[in-house]
């Protein structure tokens, strides 16, 4: 008997298929982009969310303040040796003095965060407008975020001369450059993003 209630159609059945056919490689990659989704709405949807995003962005900025202004001298080339028997960690300052033209840039951009960010929390609402602030706020953080990068990365005020392998010594500059630039980019992307969600929210 043709058409019975538990038959599928061929359509049905070619999508199924597919599903199954599908490798570790997509399934895991559908688990990531529907994780990613849900994180984004969760962090700009929900008020909860928002609120976490700022007093996130406030802890990690009190301490990037503290750590690169107080305790800098611990950024090093660290390296465990044996010398004369003894046994220990060797740390090499890979700081110039050009460090300290970098840090009022610095200085600046964590104040400007952390006040930007606590104005978030207190002015955190479902009224229009909202999305306007908080947008808004973001995008500026976010210049000063690429104007603290560049700046490091014009001034370099890293010196890798110390390093006893050489080999590292040329290297880091190099990954560090990169890393530095990858950062900007990544800001750069993110500035984009928040100029788009200004512009979406102003035409509301």
């Amino acid at each position: 008997m043709s058409g019975e209630a538990g038959d599928n159609s061929p359509l049905e059945t070619e999508e199924c298929e597919k599903k199954t056919r599908r490798g570790p490689g997509e399934q895991f990659g559908e688990w990531g982009k529907d994780l990613g989704d849900r994180l984004d709405d969760y962090f700009h949807s929900s008020r909860s969310g928002r609120l976490t995003s700022s007093a996130f962005a406030i802890a990690w900025s009190l301490v990037a303040f503290v750590f690169f202004f107080f305790f800098h001298r611990f950024i090093a080339f660290y390296e465990y040796t044996t010398v004369e028997g003894v046994s220990g960690w060797v740390r090499t300052p890979i700081l110039t003095d050009d460090y300290h033209l970098w840090l009022p840039v610095l200085g600046v951009a964590l104040g400007l965060s952390i006040a930007g960010h606590i104005m978030l929390i207190v002015y955190d609402s479902s009224c229009y407008g909202t999305s306007i602030l908080r947008q808004g706020v973001l995008l500026f953080l976010k210049l000063f975020g690429i104007m603290a990068v560049v700046s490091l990365l014009i001034l370099f005020p890293f010196d890798f001369s110390g390093i006893s392998h050489q080999a590292v010594s040329e290297a880091l500059p190099v990954v560090i450059a990169i890393a530095l630039l990858g950062i900007t980019i990544g800001l750069v992307i993110a500035t984009i993003v928040h100029f788009v969600r200004l512009i979406v929210a102003i035409a509301r």
